[in-house]
């Protein structure tokens, strides 16, 4: 899987206009509709706010990754981070938790997400180069498909 464009952006909210930009730039080139690249806009703002969020209550300024793959048709966003983790981390897990409640904005941005993308996941895991834990959300979108029913 070769990535095809990569951010490294601070965790600022305001930040993520700088991908949505890149987004509907490469999307534009590649000729999806207008549609689909607002939706995965859309996606990525509300788990990069998710992010930003978790990051700024643990007092951290850790950097946030954004990168986008392309398999077929189905575009993969990975959003990364070695901040702390959010509070609905547990149920993006491929086992997690039931689904996630719409109590604060942070999880408005993430059930929006989870209803438009094909996927929405989070992992966690040791990362012996950075020496803290690394946190995942894999965005799995599928082009032209709109809602995915639950």
């Amino acid at each position: 899987m070769q990535a095809i464009v990569r951010w490294v952006v601070m965790p600022r909210r305001a930040d993520v206009a700088i991908i949505n930009a890149g987004l509907e730039a490469w999307m534009a080139v590649e000729r999806f509709a207008p549609i689909d690249s607002r939706r995965l806009q859309v996606c990525v703002e509300g788990v990069f706010s998710y992010c930003v969020g978790a990051i700024r209550a643990g007092g951290g300024a850790e950097d946030i990754a954004v990168t986008l793959f392309r398999i077929d048709e189905r575009l993969r966003v990975l959003i990364q981070h070695s901040g702390p983790p959010g509070e609905w981390d547990d149920c993006l897990k491929l086992d997690g938790c039931p689904s996630i409640k719409r109590t604060s904005f942070d999880a408005m941005g993430l059930f929006i997400a989870r209803e438009l993308l094909h996927s929405l996941s989070c992992d966690s895991r040791y990362d012996m180069a950075a020496g803290a834990s690394l946190r995942t959300y894999d965005l799995a979108y599928l082009p032209g498909q709109g809602s995915v029913p639950r």
